[in-house]
């Protein structure tokens, strides 16, 4: 029975009221003939319009009449609506029409204060809608809580014992917010720029893109996509809804999408996220799967290049979560795009003229920045590793100027007899060049013979390719601010900055590396170098930190070359130049952003355009298995021997089975059937080479020939084996061996490879004479110029001497290694002087 009488008796006043009930309620305006007496003291007794209802959230109040539904069914939006309008409307000082006009543009201290107040007041109407389509009590915030914490207890997400959200649930729904937050200029985000131009104040903005999204053509398709996967119920039926869908008798929701034109690559992390929040087992998701496979093997969906998208799966998140999903979803879904809907806002009302704002840089692009600009540098491994490999990488430099002609043939001045003041002095030489040549020489000569460190991922790398850049740059600082040229900004041009420097560049193309493999696109890994040089440039030359992200920008739309030029008979000397070539871009990228160029912050996911879909061909963003930190240079792979860094754990064990050849007195030539080889998958890839080797950059990076030098010479190979004028190039006894050489990939090896927490770079090789016996396999899995080996540092130590002892004195070699190891407050340009030589070096110009 709805209707009747309620009888109420005051025991203030003694006095007694009637008042109806109708479909369960009473008119709280009945109320207002309660009132206290005049007599009392009480100021809150003075109320003239008698008694007043005490409902925050209206938990228990009908606010409107309906002869639809019942309000406490209403779909969450409204409500929310309902309640920021609300909220605006109790504050009209904060409503620029009802102060006369503009009070938010040009005035960022008021836009901020505007933007805070938006956010909490959004979090506390989502809280009470949420708790009051629950039916639970609401709870207000806590300032001993983080936002999303917040929310959680508003909405009422608790343990009911405790009245505390699982952490674990806090962690993955504000990882699905990166997710979702923004994949372009969506209809709501829109709607609400539009209002906001307008002058209008943040709520109502606001309130114009959450109208915009409920639509199930925008946030209501994720719902509309789960209904479909409940009545279609379980995988058995799936094909039947497909030839529904296909003969236009049903939309599939959570299908193709205006701005993913491949595979969404917000799928990949979602089906992660319902991974780690254990929802495998539902049976809906497998629903959900199934319509995913069928539909990527159709016809019908695939010449019209309709793909899944994140509405197909994203309703299964809020199951994981054990939310109420009917009354949870939108709720959820605008907690997590307020801080995006209120970076809109601040965008648009903050400056003085209404213009279009730029998204915010991918967060990959912003992750690199933030490691270059704040990333202190504790680990005294990472100093120590970072002298050995300067001295390393200059040891190089100053063996390939002193060996090879080739590389001789690029450097100095494009213009012969060229000398720029206060330019950069190219170690070994008397050239004094502009940045961007000193960058490509000296990149050039330190990665030309193929004998400087190496880093092995799924991907692999030089990352002392950098020092190419950063000598170059920081001593054209070092000289220009010293002569009143250049107004330096930057950190100091100290040996400190630039071991500082080095340390970075080496992290981020290593982390990069370890899970990226840029050669299964046909990518050329050098790209990682001008991405890692790109960056620490932009902090050397003092650019900020907006400045440095868009110099980093222009990395990803300039992509890479093909590596065509390391595979097989297409392996030619470019090789040797194309890290050299990526440190002159590098630096030519940011001396353009320091002249104004601005840069394209979404250059990574933008749909269509970006790298992820028109590069990485749709597949997900990139994988790095671990933060920034100094990982790498602890972790670097010195190379001792001249050849491809696959191939050396090979030569040292075609070395060990070279000595049991001569202990028997058997020669390699001769007595050897076959030989097997168990090594990585890379390894396999790069430098499995079969058939002619054309010139010098083919052989060094053939295993088969690697290993048939070193056996028939017993001892390492070196850059002159290489060269066409060697006699081994033409000798029948390596080309016989050669094609006795089976290599294979092994799983385990390849395991091995990949795990970075222990990196080996194994080969396994195995010995068959023609007399019948097997030497057996030699495993070496930490050849020398690994970390882990005992051998490598006095080596590496060695190899420098040896190197530089082509050029310099033992005196002034010690002079530089007294620099890298002790001067940190010494000039860049001071160091750089102890590299130069009087002589000019004859070349071929470019």
């Amino acid at each position: 029975m709805s209707t009747g009488t309620l009888f109420v008796k005051d025991s203030r006043t003694h006095l007694e009221y009637e008042i109806p009930i109708r479909h369960n309620t009473i008119d709280a305006l009945a109320l207002k003939k309660i009132r206290a007496s005049s007599a009392g003291t009480n100021p809150a007794d003075k109320v003239a319009n008698g008694l007043r209802i005490y409902d925050p959230g209206l938990q228990n109040t009908a606010i409107a009449e309906s002869k639809l539904t019942w309000m406490t069914s209403a779909a969450p939006m409204p409500m929310i609506i309902a309640g920021l309008a609300a909220y605006i409307a109790s504050d009209p000082g904060s409503i620029p029409s009802s102060m006369g006009g503009n009070i938010y543009h040009g005035n960022v201290q008021r836009v901020d204060k505007a933007i805070i107040d938006t956010i909490a007041a959004f979090g506390v109407v989502l809280g009470l809608t949420a708790s009051h389509r629950k039916g639970c009590k609401f709870v207000p915030p806590s300032l001993d809580n983080k936002y999303y914490d917040n929310l959680f207890v508003m909405m009422g997400h608790v343990d009911q014992s405790t009245g505390i959200p699982d952490p674990k649930k806090i962690s993955c729904f504000r990882r699905w917010g990166t997710v979702i937050v923004d994949h372009g200029l969506s209809n709501s985000t829109f709607a609400l720029r539009v209002t906001s131009s307008s002058l209008a104040d943040p709520i109502s903005s606001l309130i114009s893109a959450l109208a915009a999204a409920c639509g199930p053509l925008h946030f209501g398709a994720q719902e509309a996509a789960y209904k479909t996967i409940m009545k279609v119920g379980s995988p058995e039926n799936v094909p039947e809804l497909i030839e529904q869908v296909k003969k236009g008798g049903h939309r599939l929701h959570g299908y193709g999408h205006r701005s993913y034109k491949t595979i969404d690559p917000r799928i990949g992390p979602v089906l992660g996220l319902l991974e780690e929040l254990d929802a495998g087992s539902m049976p809906l998701l497998k629903v959900a799967q199934e319509i995913d496979r069928i539909t990527a093997m159709d016809e019908y969906f695939t010449q019209r290049g309709l793909k899944a998208n994140v509405d197909l799966y994203g309703q299964f998140f809020y199951v994981a979560l054990n939310t109420n999903v009917r009354h949870g979803t939108e709720i959820q879904r605008q907690a997590l795009k307020i801080i995006f809907i209120c970076y809109n806002i601040m965008t648009t009302t903050a400056s003085q003229a209404v213009k279009p704002a730029l998204p915010p840089y991918d967060q990959i692009i912003v992750d690199i920045k933030d490691y270059v600009f704040h990333y202190k540098i504790e680990s005294q491994k990472a100093w120590s590793y970072a002298r050995i490999a300067i001295l390393d990488a200059l040891g190089c430099a100053i063996e390939s100027v002193s060996k090879s002609a080739d590389c001789r043939s690029f450097l100095g001045p494009v213009v012969p007899g060229t000398n720029v003041p206060d330019g950069f002095r190219l170690p070994g030489t008397s050239y004094q060049l502009d940045p961007l040549k000193g960058a490509f020489d000296f990149g050039t000569m330190i990665r030309y013979l193929d004998h400087n460190d190496a880093l092995a991922g799924a991907d692999w790398g030089h990352p002392s390719d950098n020092l190419g850049a950063l000598l170059a740059v920081t001593d054209w600082l070092c000289r220009s601010s010293a002569s009143g040229r250049l107004a330096h900004t930057g950190p100091p041009i100290t040996m400190h900055t630039f071991i500082t420097a080095v340390i970075k560049v080496y992290e981020i193309q290593g982390c990069f590396l370890l899970r990226n493999a840029f050669n299964a696109y046909g990518l050329d890994h050098t790209i990682l170098v001008k991405l890692a040089s790109t960056a620490v440039v932009s902090w050397l030359l003092g650019l900020s930190e907006d400045q440095t992200m868009a110099a980093i920008s222009h990395v990803w739309m300039d992509v890479s070359p093909l590596r065509v030029y390391r595979a097989g008979s297409n392996t030619i000397p470019r090789k040797g130049w194309a890290a050299g070539d990526a440190c002159m871009r590098a630096v030519q990228f940011a001396l353009l952003t320091r002249c104004g160029q601005p840069g394209a912050p979404t250059v990574l996911s933008m749909p269509r355009w970006g790298f992820y879909a028109t590069t990485w061909r749709g597949e997900a963003e990139f994988v790095l298995p671990k933060p920034y930190t100094t990982w790498v240079i602890e972790n670097i792979f010195f190379k001792v021997m001249p050849v491809e860094g696959h191939g050396i754990a090979a030569v040292e064990a075609a070395l060990m089975q070279s000595e049991k050849l001569r202990a028997r007195g058997l020669d390699a030539a001769t007595d050897i059937a076959k030989i097997e080889i168990r090594t990585c998958a890379a390894a396999n890839m790069i430098i499995n080479k079969s058939g002619p080797l054309f010139n010098a950059a083919d052989r060094d990076h053939c295993m088969q020939y690697v290993v048939a030098i070193a056996l028939l010479k017993g001892a390492v190979p070196e850059a002159p084996d290489f060269q066409d004028s060697s006699p081994f190039t033409s000798s029948p006894s390596v080309e016989a061996l050669r094609r006795k050489i089976e290599i294979r990939a092994d799983e385990e090896l390849t395991r091995d490879y990949l795990d970075w927490e222990k990196k080996s770079i194994p080969s396994a090789l195995t010995i068959h004479l023609v007399s019948g016996d097997t030497l057996d396999e030699v495993l070496v899995e930490f050849p020398v110029g690994h970390v882990e080996s005992s051998q490598t540092l006095a080596t590496v130590r060695g190899k420098f001497e040896r190197n530089m002892g082509l050029m310099f004195s033992e005196a002034e070699i010690a002079e530089i290694e007294k620099v890298v190891q002790d001067g940190c407050e010494t000039r860049i340009s001071d160091f750089v002087d102890l590299l130069v030589r009087k002589h000019r070096i004859p070349s071929t110009k470019l």
